[in-house]
Formats: structure tokens, C-alpha cells, sequence
């Protein structure tokens, strides 16, 4: 009887304890999809909830690249047109008459601080030149999220060339520095096989689909949330130490681990940018035989954002001196051209969304300087 009873007790505490959490899991279910700001939401829902809400997702699958932005995505203010480009449609042929210029990079060419296509840099490009009187330039978005030179190249060979482009302008250098935050050091290599794999699926498994469940896991950060491209597209691998880097600086820990013996200056310094400079020198050696024109634009970052040590650990500070560095050599001795944007743009917070990524103003602002440039290069035909 004794034993029956302990049983009994067990068994109704087990459904006591399961009501509760299906209670409660409803209930973060029903939160989430209903009554949480958009912010929480994007972070904590499932893919399917994502989904459902959001429409198909910013970006597909790519054979060669990984993903790119989806062709037809719309969401708000934000859109992509039927090429898989940021902003408006875009002829295919190029009409006669037309002087197209495309912008080439990553997550700060795509603009991705602001949510409206029309605050992004290469729009405003496009507005401000047509302002000017040349009503014949058209400014396409080939800017895509995690872009480093590598995938670049390949953007460009593989979707931009088709676009037939008179000018490209090459604008990234934050992510560049995460290919280089690599040790051991043989491990970095031109085809970034020592810094991530990519995914042409993504599948969660089956208890992330509960609420508390996948919630926890983010917010303890086991896991990445499903709206990320690191979850939908990217592995990172053990020999990749960017993230680790910056988690470090943010809790006051660095150096610590690895970096006690291989500090991140030194790891950056061991792994030059070969790679950013072959890249780019390839590029414009492709684009120069197409008979197009490239500009390369210096990187720009704010110092002003704590909570982004990518915009002001000296680490990365000096990496981006360098890289910007590279450009102008490249531009020096190849039909290239180098604008120095990091030399008058300024570096005040309200330009800036972290640090990295520009606000509104401050795309309007260097939009501006790039205006002005592009009118007194010579890389303009008459309007």
C-alpha cells in the first residue's frame, strides 16, 4: 500500500508538473506571437512562427555563395526586386543610355541600419546624382550581409557582371577582419575553410520548437536565434576566435583563453590581409578587361558605441588602418580609383547605428560626400 501510494503521488506530481510547463508554454507561445515589441519577438520565435509572420525569409540559398538576398522579399518599408537586389526593379538588358553603377559589399552596403530601401547609401547615390542633372545614372544595391572579399568576387562575377555595370564601388572591411581572427594559424586560408561552413538548409530539431525550451537556449546564448543568418546559413568553426574576441571585451575579460598566448593583435598580424588584396586586385583586373570602372571606398567606423568592440578595440582599429591602407595601393597601380571616405566622414554617434553600420543621417551624409567625389572624377558621363 505504501508503494501504491508513493506511486500515486508521483504520477499526480508528474501531471501537476506537466499541466504547468504546457500551461506556461502556451501562455510564452501566446506572448510571443501576440503581445511581445517586434525586437523580442524576431529574437525568440521559431522559424515557422518567423515565417508566418514575416513571409518568406530575407535571404535564400546560393550554390556558390551561401545565400543572397531573396528575390520579391518585402517587409515595411524594406524590399528587394525580383533579382534579388535591394531597392526598385532594374531592366535586364541594360536599356540604351543607361549609366549603371552598382555597389558592391556587405551589411554597410546594404545599409542594413536603416529599414527603409530609400535611406540606404546606394538609393540616395542614385536620388542625389539624378539630382545634379544626371538623370541617365541608375545605383544598384548588391550589397549583402557577411560579404567578405572572397564572396565579393564572386557576387561580382556571378550576379553583377549580368547587370552590365559602367561603375563599381567597393565598400566592406569589418567583415574581411573577421576571416583574419583565425588560429591556429594554418588555418587561414583564401577559401575561408578555416572560418565557416555554410548551410544550403536549415532545419531545427525538434526542441526548439518549444517556446521555453528555444527561448532559454538564446537567451543564455547556447544558441543562436532562427532569424540569424549564423543559424539559417553559417557554422562557425573552433579555428574562428572573432566572436569569442568580442565577448571577451564585452564582459571585461580579454585577454583570456587563447588570446593569453596569441593576442588578437598578433593573430591579425600573422594573418595578413593576402587575401582582401588578391581578391581585389582580381576584381579590378576582371572588371578592367570588361571595361568597367572600379572605385574603392576607405572604411569608416564609430568609436562611440561601447557595445560594439568592432568599432573601437585598437585591434581593429589598426586592421582597418591597414586594409584602408591596402586599397589606396591597389588603386595606385591598377586603373582603379580610391575615395578616402574615413578622411572627412565624421565619426559622431548620431551617423551611426553600432558603430559599424550607418544610420539614416549618416548614409544621407556619405551618399553626399560620394556624390560630390563622383562629380569631379571624371567617371561621370556628360548628364
Amino acid at each position: 500500500m505504501k508503494w501504491k501510494n508513493l506511486a500515486v503521488n508521483l504520477a499526480l506530481a508528474l501531471a501537476s508538473t506537466l499541466l504547468t510547463l504546457g500551461a506556461v508554454e502556451v501562455a510564452a507561445r501566446l506572448y510571443l506571437t501576440r503581445l511581445a515589441p517586434e525586437r523580442v519577438f524576431n529574437r525568440y520565435a521559431s522559424l515557422d512562427q518567423l515565417t508566418a509572420r514575416h513571409g518568406r525569409p530575407r535571404f535564400v540559398a546560393h550554390r556558390y555563395l551561401g545565400f543572397i538576398p531573396a528575390p520579391d522579399f518585402s517587409n515595411g518599408l524594406n524590399r528587394h526586386n525580383s533579382l534579388g537586389y535591394r531597392g526598385e526593379e532594374i531592366a535586364v538588358p541594360k536599356p540604351e543610355g543607361v549609366f549603371r553603377i552598382v555597389a558592391i559589399g556587405g551589411s554597410t552596403t546594404y545599409s542594413a541600419g536603416v529599414e527603409d530601401y530609400r535611406q540606404s547609401y546606394p538609393y540616395l547615390l542614385q536620388e542625389k546624382l539624378r539630382a545634379a542633372g544626371y538623370e541617365q545614372v541608375e545605383v544598384i544595391n548588391a550589397g549583402v550581409f557577411s560579404y567578405s572579399s572572397l564572396e565579393n568576387l564572386m557576387n561580382f562575377q556571378l550576379r553583377v557582371l549580368e547587370l552590365d555595370p559602367n561603375l563599381v564601388i567597393v565598400y566592406e572591411g569589418v567583415n574581411e577582419i573577421a576571416t583574419r581572427m583565425i588560429w591556429p594559424y594554418s588555418r587561414y586560408r583564401g577559401d575561408l575553410s578555416g572560418f565557416e561552413k555554410r548551410l544550403l538548409s536549415f532545419e531545427p530539431p525538434w526542441w526548439e520548437q518549444i517556446t521555453l525550451a528555444r527561448a532559454a537556449l538564446i537567451y543564455m546564448d547556447r544558441i543562436e536565434p532562427h532569424s540569424t543568418l549564423q543559424r539559417n546559413f553559417m557554422i562557425a568553426l573552433g579555428s574562428f576566435l572573432g566572436d569569442t574576441f568580442v565577448s571577451q571585451q564585452l564582459d571585461g575579460e580579454y585577454p583570456s583563453g587563447v588570446f593569453e598566448r596569441h593576442p588578437a593583435d598578433e593573430i591579425l598580424a600573422t594573418n595578413r590581409p593576402v587575401y582582401y588584396e588578391r581578391n581585389l586586385r582580381t576584381l579590378a583586373a576582371i572588371a578592367e578587361a570588361r571595361g568597367i570602372a572600379v572605385l574603392f571606398v576607405s572604411f569608416v567606423h564609430s568609436p562611440e558605441f561601447p557595445e560594439e568592440p568592432r568599432a573601437w578595440a585598437e585591434e581593429y582599429v589598426a586592421a582597418y588602418a591597414e586594409q584602408n591602407a591596402l586599397l589606396a595601393g591597389i588603386a595606385a597601380d591598377t586603373p582603379a580609383f580610391f575615395y578616402n571616405l574615413a578622411a572627412v566622414m565624421p565619426t559622431d554617434a548620431e551617423y551611426f547605428t553600432d558603430g559599424i553600420h550607418f544610420s539614416a543621417s549618416g548614409n544621407e551624409l556619405r551618399a553626399d560626400f560620394l556624390t560630390d567625389y563622383l562629380l569631379n572624377s571624371g567617371l561621370l558621363p556628360p548628364p
